[in-house]
Formats: C-alpha cells, sequence, structure tokens
C-alpha cells in the first residue's frame, strides 16, 4: 500500500492457525525498501462476534487490539496500539484489506 505521504510501500503478512480450538494470530510487516522497524508480531484470540479479535505484542514491545472481518472473498485486518514502545512501527499498523492465500 503506498500513500501520498509516503511514497514506499508497506507490506503485511498475516498467518491465522487453529490449535486445539484456539486461534492463534501471527504476522510481519515493513517497508519495501527494508528501512526504519520491521516489527514481528503475535496474539491471542479474545472473541468472535461478526469479526474475531486479537490482543497483540510485537517483537519492539508494541502491543494493541487487532480485529479481522471477512469482506467478500478477502479479510479487512485493522489494528489499534494501546500501548506504544517504538513509534517507528504504528504506520504499518492501519486497515487494510488482504487477499487470502488460494492453497
Amino acid at each position: 500500500m503506498r500513500t501520498n505521504q509516503d511514497p514506499e510501500e508497506r507490506f503485511l503478512f498475516l498467518t491465522l492457525t487453529e490449535n486445539k480450538g484456539e486461534l492463534q494470530l501471527e504476522g510481519t510487516g515493513g517497508y519495501s525498501s527494508g528501512r526504519s522497524a520491521a516489527p514481528d508480531f503475535s496474539g491471542k484470540f479474545l472473541k468472535k462476534t461478526k469479526q474475531y479479535q486479537f490482543t497483540f505484542e510485537d517483537s519492539f514491545g508494541n502491543e494493541g487490539l487487532a480485529t479481522l472481518k471477512s469482506v467478500k472473498d478477502d479479510i479487512l485486518f485493522s489494528a489499534t496500539i494501546t500501548t506504544i514502545k517504538d513509534s517507528r512501527c504504528v504506520p504499518l499498523y492501519h486497515s487494510i484489506l488482504l487477499k487470502r492465500k488460494k492453497e
């Protein structure tokens, strides 16, 4: 995703797994040039309403709440940071429409 303020592409990869009935969220984000912070993060499932909610912490100590919601054949990911330890990561956590990987 590119914005007018930032000509670089940001990326976000998510993996959602289920183990013994518990959902686990894992991911990584960064910039196409490799500059700045590139956090890895993981989270635990909280609840399912109309969307899946997870608490998460990234490799820079930032914490937040993430949601995943189905939108047609894709997934809308959004994150709210509740504890900022490294502000370089904050631009990577925003709402983004993710394409499902077909296997």
